[in-house]
């Protein structure tokens, strides 16, 4: 796909700016996805590790496959192509979470996916301002709100143990 650029005068230069807004919504969108399909595969081997409240977890987990499906309808509204896998950041490697939790407990486990929301929510935060429109919308009103949920349940969760 050849992008199309916009010049802007700057300093008294042109310079080359970002590529048209859908394909730089496309971009932006793509980049959450990949995100929300790693934090869903995250959950999913994070799961079989925690003893408490599983159904808790198991809620988040989808409720990140239904971001994960609204932020690939939003790519395919501005005429992208959604991202099929989270690229090179994987969920989180087997190692991040099972040493932490065979030596400090489900507590270390409960904490690794608390900053990973917490990771998802700034990097949710900071492509809202680059957004505008419906991919604006489906951001702040849908997935920051469930960002928020998520790091509450959890903060619940390590609270009890």
């Amino acid at each position: 796909m050849l992008a199309r650029y916009v010049f802007v005068l700057t300093s008294s230069e042109y310079m080359i700016a970002q590529p048209t807004d859908p394909e730089r919504v496309a971009r932006i969108l793509n980049s959450l996805l990949r995100s929300e399909i790693s934090a869903s595969d995250t959950y999913s081997q994070a799961i079989p590790r925690v003893a408490s409240d599983v159904e808790v977890l198991r809620e988040i987990a989808r409720e990140h496959g239904r971001a994960v499906n609204d932020l690939r309808e939003a790519i395919k509204g501005v005429g992208g192509i959604p991202d099929e896998t989270s690229g090179i950041w994987p969920a989180l490697p087997p190692r991040v979470y099972e040493g932490p939790a065979q030596v400090f407990g489900e507590a270390a486990t409960l904490q690794v996916l608390k900053d990973v929301e917490e990771r998802g929510l700034g990097d949710y935060q900071d492509a809202l301002k680059r957004l505008n429109g419906s991919a604006s919308d489906l951001i702040s009103d849908s997935v920051i709100p469930a960002q928020l949920k998520h790091i509450s349940k959890i903060e619940d969760l390590l609270s009890r143990l």
